[in-house]
């Protein structure tokens, strides 16, 4: 069932775009993917293994979005916000 891990990965590496650590945040969710294969290892169906996937982890766009604003907060922008609301 690599299909299903590898759709849901391209995708998450398409949404990440030139994010730091993008390398990272892949193996890492490779690793939850490759958990959720192992429970799932009697379904066949590559679309239920997907949602599967998707149900557990959220879609690819979700990650990816998340993963962005986590790292729009930085020190630097932190500094301005405390600076502007001050």
């Amino acid at each position: 069932m690599e299909r299903p891990k590898n759709r849901f990965l391209e995708q998450l590496e398409k949404g990440l775009g030139d994010q730091l650590d993008k390398g990272e945040i892949l193996r890492e969710y490779a690793s939850h993917i490759d958990e959720i294969l192992i429970e799932s290892f009697e379904c066949q169906d590559e679309e239920t293994v997907f949602n599967l996937i998707v149900s557990r982890l959220g879609s690819p766009e979700e990650i990816a979005q998340a993963w962005r604003e986590e790292f729009s907060v930085t020190p630097s922008n932190m500094k301005w916000v405390f600076i502007l609301l001050n």
